[in-house]
């Protein structure tokens, strides 16, 4: 057995242009045996050719091309030293506090980075654990990304990562917490490379970037909004964004699922998709739905042509902003709420047709919120609104660009509307006033209206 004593040592590994990491100042000993050789140096300096990505820490390297483990206690310089290494072969740079920065957030745990592959498949990787994230003062209070784990590439390009981390909130009073899917590229370029990690080969795939998000499925979250507690539920990814150099999350979601519950009745929602603005302030956005379905109101049925769930309880105008709902390029969404009456706000809203058994069709531009004054009834606004009126299945007669509110409860609808009709064969138009109350009883209510009316 020989030992070689390394002092002011330097190192160079992968990139296609020249050397991706370089470490220098390393110290240590190299154990040579007639099998190979195996050691341990510290690293003074360790420093990333990659543009915008810094890497700190306390870095080792660990090298062996033995093939069985190494553990020998040698002294060195009058000093015994212990050295206890897994069989060959590797080279590998670790350190137990390392952190990454990317896109403006700090990737703090164990690291171990290795070279894989050969030739002009070598990469440069990292597996890392007790992976925490920290988003910086703006989103910090937000989010809280801990105890997770995950593969990195690094390339000429960028840097990309997958993983998973247990992700909590610090905010809005929400009940959110699970182990959640993390992914970044500082690349323009997605990767898509099947690479041995150690346990025989995996695909590592990562969009083009540059991104930073998190995504859960199957998340439950409430919050409180226009006097409720709301529960929505889905798959949500978290992103940092930046708007006129405010930081907010940018929060997508797909397959949102949430019900307006009223006493004895719901509407409940499924299959939205959108984007919320999440700051410190609140929660802002609004999800486009797949269907709707409106329970608890005898006669009344609602079929959805065009309707989103709007939310915002930041207590001020919102947008307009473009928020992202995925990685993919393009996939925003417009968020945009402006008026008082909108800063504590919670509606499904958009086109729509209220189907009342029998008789009518109430179809437009419908605004659905709970009521302000019964916390039993859901309350209806409705602008461009068409009444067509039936004898059975057949259509009679029509009317349409009204303005009008309803409330929906139990019992049944009650509302006030105001309506354009023009009979084209005897040249006959003019307005009407609707009266609607199939509950069997007086209704006597205030439904508020953005513009002010009621």
């Amino acid at each position: 057995m020989v030992l070689v004593a390394i002092t002011d040592g330097e190192l160079g590994l992968g990139g296609m242009t020249g050397n991706l990491i370089s470490a220098t100042g390393m110290d240590g000993v190299l154990i040579v045996t007639p099998d190979g050789a195996a050691g341990e140096l510290t690293i003074s300096d360790l420093a990333l050719a990659i543009p915008g990505i810094e890497l700190t820490g306390t870095f080792y390297l660990l090298t062996s091309n033995l093939p069985t483990a190494m553990n020998e206690t040698v002294t060195v310089g009058g000093v015994q030293e212990h050295y206890f290494l897994p069989a060959g072969p590797y080279l590998r740079i670790s350190a137990g506090d390392a952190t990454l920065e990317v896109l403006d957030v700090a990737v703090s745990g164990s690291l171990v980075l290795e070279v894989r592959g050969e030739g002009a498949s070598e990469r440069v990787t990292a597996v890392a654990n007790q992976v925490d994230f920290d988003f910086g003062d703006g989103l910090g209070s937000l989010l809280s990304l801990e105890n997770g784990s995950g593969r990195f590439i690094f390339q000429d390009s960028g840097v990309a990562g997958v993983g998973q981390v247990d992700i909590g909130v610090n905010a809005l009073g929400a009940s959110l917490g699970a182990t959640t899917a993390f992914a970044f590229n500082t690349a323009a370029s997605g990767v898509s490379e099947n690479l041995d990690w150690g346990s025989g080969q995996e695909l590592f795939e990562v969009p083009a970037g540059p991104f930073f998000e998190v995504v859960a499925e199957n998340l439950t979250t409430t919050v409180p909004v226009a006097g409720v507690t709301q529960e929505l539920s889905g798959t949500f990814s978290f992103a940092q964004s930046t708007a006129e150099g405010d930081p907010y999350v940018a929060v997508g979601v797909s397959d949102l699922e949430a019900e307006l519950a009223a006493g004895g009745v719901g509407l409940s929602v499924t299959g939205g998709r959108g984007a919320f603005i999440w700051t410190a302030d609140g929660l802002a956005g609004l999800a486009e739905l797949d269907t709707v379905n409106l329970t608890g109101v005898p006669g009344v049925s609602l079929e959805a042509i065009d309707l989103a769930l709007e939310l915002n309880n930041t207590g001020a105008d919102v947008g307009p902003r473009d928020v992202r709902i995925s990685a993919a390029a393009g996939d925003t969404i417009t968020v945009e709420y402006s008026g008082a009456y909108y800063h504590d706000y919670l509606a499904v809203s958009g086109g729509a047709r209220l189907e009342l058994a029998g008789f009518a069709d109430l179809s437009g531009l419908l605004r659905i919120e709970h009521s302000d004054t019964d916390p039993t009834r859901l309350k209806v606004g409705a602008q461009e609104l068409s009444l067509t009126l039936e004898a059975g299945s057949l259509p009679v007669l029509s009317f349409n660009h009204g303005e009008g509110a309803f409330v929906l409860g139990t019992t049944g609808i009650a509302g006030e509307a105001e309506l354009a009709f023009e009979v084209g064969l005897i040249g006959l138009s003019g307005e009407i006033g609707l009266e609607v109350n199939t509950t069997g009883a007086a209704v006597n209510t205030t439904v508020n209206m953005p513009d002010g009316g009621s």
